[in-house]
């Protein structure tokens, strides 16, 4: 079991500069747990090939074979990727979290409203306009 002396010694080490493989190696952890206590500490590097610059130029890439391939077939594929790479999911949720819970509460209400209408022996129960 791995107490707090030995996650404060992980940390230490990845303050001075240490990759989470050297400290593993040097001090016999598992590689998976201490990259769990440089996650915790926000301190690990992301597994990454490629920087965010080389990304950046890459992008700036497929959009100019996007724009002037001579080839159509390139120039559709890379129009569809850049396309569907910035299209919004549909499942993702609004990112206003003020939105959802107003959402949220005016869908309970309709449902009250719903509910009560039946109880009453109401034939149509009021619509509640969303804003």
């Amino acid at each position: 079991m791995v107490g707090e002396l030995e996650t404060k010694q992980i940390a230490s080490l990845l303050a001075q500069g240490a990759t989470c493989e050297q400290i593993a190696g040097e001090l016999g952890f598992e590689l998976a747990f201490v990259k769990l206590i440089a996650a915790r500490q926000g301190s690990e590097t992301p597994d990454r090939d490629i920087t965010d610059d080389d990304l950046a130029i890459l992008r700036r890439h497929a959009f100019q074979l996007a724009l002037g391939a001579d080839d159509d077939a390139t120039q559709a594929r890379m129009t569809m990727f850049l396309l569907e790479r910035d299209k919004p999911s549909k499942n993702a949720p609004a990112s206003n979290p003020i939105a959802l819970i107003n959402n949220a509460i005016i869908n309970a209400n309709g449902a009250f409203e719903k509910l009560v209408a039946s109880m009453n022996g109401s034939p149509k129960p009021p619509i509640i306009e969303q804003t």
